[in-house]
């Protein structure tokens, strides 16, 4: 069974941790650093886990129920703008698999689901960017787009 994040009632409260300076204990958001490392040629998208619940406020926040998930990233519909500037399609993936929910500290080995069955909490979204990129750069960002 597959569970939008609307469905458990977080897109207003994970979707904004992707663009939050601070979050998961970095100084800069997820997209901003994805940004610099695309621009720097280094990737047009990524695949990482993170720690939902380091993101919780108290201990009935739903984050902290999350634990940790991975986030999916992919920049698409590059267009080179006057003044090296640039906009960019990034369209994320969320996936996280909720399970075990009598065992948050993993005290039982394996899954202990003894009132329910397992799912999957699986959303996508698209955020429109636009930054500044060097001339010279152009074509190794559009290879970079080629290779995903």
């Amino acid at each position: 069974m597959k569970t939008a994040l609307t469905q458990v009632g977080l897109t207003n409260t994970v979707r904004p941790l992707i663009k939050k300076n601070g979050a998961f204990g970095r100084e800069n958001s997820i997209e901003n650093r994805f940004i610099a490392q695309f621009v720097a040629g280094e990737r047009a998208s990524f695949s990482n886990g993170y720690d939902f619940g380091k993101e919780s406020k108290h201990p009935v926040d739903p984050l902290w129920a999350i634990g940790s998930a991975t986030v999916k990233g992919k920049i698409s519909n590059l267009k080179f703008l006057p003044n090296n500037t640039a906009t960019a399609d990034i369209t994320y993936e969320f996936r996280d698999r909720f399970t075990d929910p009598y065992d948050t500290f993993n005290w039982v080995e394996g899954e202990w689901n003894p009132n329910g069955t397992p799912y999957e909490i699986e959303d996508r979204w698209t955020n429109k960017m636009e930054f500044k990129y060097r001339p010279q750069t152009e074509k190794q960002l559009l290879e970079l787009l080629k290779q995903n």
